[in-house]
């Protein structure tokens, strides 16, 4: 199943580049939320090959990812697996320069049941699909926004 989303910001695509691959920001609204983040590669900085592991609690039970960086092409976008027990899935984020201080992003995830149990979550989305794509859309539009406001005071 695939989500997609687009949006355009008022700011440089370098700038919007350097805020959405900035890590940091999901580690710490992961930790607000009650996950626990923690990268597992040693590289210097994010790269392709940059992983990170993550332990959650989703319907009552204790889960856990990973989530490893498989394309980092700045200012143009970047490409990220996710794999839990059962499910994995592709994160995609394109960026496009509309005007010296205008972005367009694309933002895509595609969700890979596999197992029993992922097909049928899987399923259960297909069928709330308006639903679930709204709150899709509304996750990354507001994310998006607090990113375009901070670039804007800065």
């Amino acid at each position: 199943m695939k989500f997609t989303t687009t949006e355009d910001l008022e700011a440089p695509v370098d700038a919007v580049f350097r805020a959405v691959a900035d890590f940091s920001v999901y580690q710490r609204m992961g930790e607000r939320n009650g996950v626990r983040i923690e990268r597992t590669d040693r590289l210097p900085q994010p790269a392709a090959g940059s992983s990170w592991a993550a332990d959650f609690r989703y319907r009552g039970k204790e889960r856990s990812a990973v989530a490893e960086l498989e394309a980092f092409d700045p200012p143009n976008g970047l490409t990220m697996r996710v794999r839990s027990a059962g499910i994995g899935g592709v994160i995609q984020a394109d960026l496009t320069e509309l005007a010296a201080s205008r972005t367009r992003i694309r933002i895509d995830m595609e969700l890979e049941p596999q197992s029993i149990t992922a097909k049928l979550l899987v399923q259960s989305l297909r069928l709330a699909r308006g639903r679930a794509e709204e709150r899709y859309r509304t996750r990354i539009h507001r994310f998006l926004r607090e990113v375009e406001a901070r670039l804007q005071r800065a």
